[in-house]
């Protein structure tokens, strides 16, 4: 008996120590006192377990523009990140961050808050989007940031580390014209929460919130758009496109899952309340050989008194115009993605001949369905990515939608971002 204790007691802690992670926190690592003096706002996250490590990255200033969240998964425990900040500071940033064996880079990016108008009170971004006069797009990398919080250590209680961005009032922008502004949290788990679906070292979850903001019209109302990146594109026109993959389990169409599969076309917008359909003759997602990474998009924000919800409508998803692509001139993509950020719209090359393929950017706007004047005064809306989520096991799947549904967790409706050929990532040239 003895004996058969003591071998268990080594496989668990065996276990333990191959999944355990080590986590790192620094803001603007290498940056002397002359840089410091710029406010880079860069924090780098490193969680490295046995086999594998992750990198995040968040920033928001003017050395890197608007508020960005990128993930940098790398086979190497110990991989080596170099800041060059003499890059990161020159005009074009390219390789200005580099991580030893990265093989697959995700991030987002707040690019814009919209105002439009809705006389009508549907949210349609299609109709909107088609006139100047009812769609108002500000970008925000027009916006200073402060850093306004970073945990170097982790909650003892909620095992989080927390980054927060503040945009800053010296300078005048009519969307602030009334000393309003806008925050950016990031919360990055250092252990799995399966009811938010975040895994500790492979997730974070974001919220952007609107704080006393001017809106143009009697009629207006606000949105966010989004934008999504990945450094593994099969062509330049087919990422991040819907497919009908799995159902909630009780009906009630609260919380669902889209995953997204690269070779696909598809110039549909994205629909929350979208049904779905399991694959003829299987009860669960068959076991593949790819990663999944999936970007959740909150189908209701919150207002003023935070026990008031409001519906988030999105829009049409669309490839970056040539106008907005120009705001990704000083970026985190550009520092993490280097030259290849410039590829997203040239056409496809081949995978397995070591060459580069196009950096796949997409724009996702996201209304607030809620009237202008109520989320100017106060509005937060969450998202999050997650890596690897337990693609060995989809029967989790099934204990987290009942634990979900259980606790009654309403207003989270998910859609996926990216279905990535892992192997793709290990190409041997």
């Amino acid at each position: 008996m003895a004996g058969r204790i003591l071998v268990f007691l080594s496989v668990f802690c065996l276990f333990n120590t191959i999944l355990a992670w080590d986590f790192q926190v620094s803001q603007n690592p290498g940056c002397d006192k002359d840089c410091q003096g710029e406010f880079p706002n860069l924090v780098h996250v490193s969680a490295k377990n046995a086999n594998f490590s992750t990198h995040f990255f968040t920033a928001a200033s003017a050395v890197f523009g608007a508020p960005s969240i990128f993930i940098v998964k790398s086979a190497k425990p110990n991989a080596n990140v170099t800041l060059d900040w003499k890059k990161l500071f020159d005009n074009n940033m390219y390789d200005g961050i580099k991580i030893e064996g990265a093989t697959d880079i995700y991030g987002l990016s707040y690019l814009s808050i919209f105002d439009f108008r809705d006389p009508s009170d549907n949210s349609d971004l299609s109709i909107a989007r088609k006139s100047n006069e009812s769609f108002q797009e500000y970008y925000l990398t027009q916006f200073e940031y402060s850093l306004a919080k970073v945990d170097f250590t982790p909650d003892p209680d909620t095992g989080l580390i927390e980054i927060h961005y503040r945009s800053e009032p010296r300078r005048r922008h009519k969307l602030l014209k009334d000393g309003g502004h806008i925050e950016v949290k990031i919360f990055i788990p250092t252990k799995d929460d399966e009811i938010e679906r975040l895994q500790g070292g492979l997730s974070f979850r974001s919220m952007i919130s609107f704080h006393g903001l001017t809106i143009l019209h009697p009629d207006s109302k606000l949105g966010v758009g989004v934008a999504l990146f990945s450094n593994i594109s099969l062509s330049s026109s087919g990422d991040f496109r819907e497919s009908k993959y799995l159902d909630d389990f009780d009906g009630s169409g609260r919380n669902r899952d889209f995953f997204v599969h690269l070779n696909e076309e598809s110039s549909r917008s994205f629909v929350l309340e979208k049904p779905f359909e399991f694959p003829p003759n299987q009860t669960t997602p068959k076991t593949t050989s790819q990663t999944m990474v999936l970007f959740r998009a909150g189908a209701t924000g919150q207002l003023q008194d935070k026990s008031e919800s409001v519906s988030v409508i999105p829009g049409p998803q669309s490839p970056l115009r040539p106008n907005q692509k120009g705001r990704l001139s000083r970026s985190l993509a550009k520092a993490i993605y280097g030259r290849n950020v410039d590829q997203n719209f040239q056409t496809v090359r081949k995978i397995g001949k070591k060459k580069s393929t196009p950096i796949g950017i997409r724009l996702q706007h996201f209304a607030l369905a809620a009237p202008g004047q109520l989320s100017a005064k106060y509005a937060s809306w969450n998202t999050a990515l997650t890596m690897d989520l337990q693609k060995d096991k989809p029967e989790k799947y099934v204990y987290v939608e009942q634990a979900r549904n259980n606790q009654q967790i309403s207003g989270v409706r998910t859609w996926g971002l990216f279905l990535l050929n892992w192997l793709s990532s290990f190409d041997p040239d």
